[in-house]
C-alpha cells in the first residue's frame, strides 16, 4: 500500500511538471471577495421507524477567499464563508434539537463554512474545483408550531446544546470568469457527520445538504 500511495505521489509530481515547470513564476496568490445566496436542506431522517422529508430553504453565503496558483491549470482557493443551512420540515409530531412539535418546524442554522479546495481551469473562462470543508457552528434558530388542545402555537428555540460545534464536509464547485477578477461559481456542499449529537428521534442520519450561488471578485 505504501508503494503505491508513493507512486501515484510520484506520478501526480511528475503530471504537474510536465504542465508548467515554472508554476513557482506564476501569478501570485490573490484575496478575494464572495457574496450570494443558498438553497440548502437537510437529508432524510428517521423519527420512530418513519422517514421525515425536509423541504429546502433560502440562505445567504458570504465571505472571503484567496486563489493561490500552482501552476496554469491547478489552484488552491481557501475560503471563509458565513453560510446560512438547515430546511423546513411539513411533517406533523416529528422533534429536531431535543424539541418536539405537533405542526410544522423551521431550521435554521448559522455555520463558519472553512473549505479548501482544489481547482482545476479547463480555460480563461471555466474552472472546476473540490475539497473538504469544516463547518463551525454560529447559532441555530429552530421555529416550530405545537398543537396545545384545538390552538396551534408557536414557538422558537435558539440552545445549541444538543448541535455538533463543528462537522465535517465536502464541497463541489463549478466556476466561470467573466474576467480577470470576477467569477460566477455555484457549489454543492454536503456534510459527512450528522448534524446534532443525539442518534434518536428525528435528528437520526440528519445532514446538511445543498447548493450556493455566489458572484466572487478577486483584487
Amino acid at each position: 500500500m505504501k508503494n503505491l500511495i508513493l507512486s501515484c505521489a510520484v506520478v501526480c509530481a511528475v503530471a504537474f511538471a510536465g504542465i508548467n515547470p515554472s508554476f513557482a513564476q506564476n501569478t501570485q496568490p490573490r484575496l478575494g471577495l464572495k457574496v450570494g445566496a443558498d438553497l440548502m436542506s437537510i437529508t432524510t431522517t428517521t423519527s420512530v421507524g418513519s422517514a421525515i422529508k425536509y423541504n429546502y430553504r433560502i440562505g445567504v453565503q458570504a465571505g472571503v477567499f484567496t486563489e493561490i496558483p500552482v501552476s496554469k491549470q491547478f489552484y488552491i482557493v481557501p475560503q471563509f464563508l458565513f453560510t446560512q443551512k438547515g430546511g423546513n420540515e411539513d411533517q406533523p409530531s416529528s422533534s429536531f434539537g431535543g424539541q418536539s412539535s405537533g405542526g410544522s418546524s423551521k431550521i435554521l442554522i448559522n455555520y463558519l463554512d472553512i473549505p479548501v479546495l482544489f481547482g482545476f481551469k479547463v480555460n480563461s473562462s471555466l474552472s472546476f474545483c473540490a475539497g473538504p470543508q469544516l463547518a463551525l457552528l454560529l447559532s441555530q434558530k429552530t421555529s416550530y408550531t405545537q398543537n396545545i388542545g384545538n390552538m396551534p402555537q408557536d414557538f422558537s428555540n435558539t440552545s445549541t446544546n444538543d448541535f455538533q460545534k463543528a462537522i465535517i464536509g465536502g464541497n463541489l464547485g463549478l466556476g466561470y470568469y467573466l474576467n480577470h477578477h470576477a467569477s460566477i461559481n455555484l457549489n454543492y456542499i454536503f456534510d459527512f457527520q450528522k448534524i446534532v449529537k443525539n442518534s434518536a428521534g428525528a435528528e437520526k442520519g440528519a445532514k446538511n445538504e445543498g447548493f450556493a450561488l455566489t458572484a466572487g471578485y478577486l483584487f
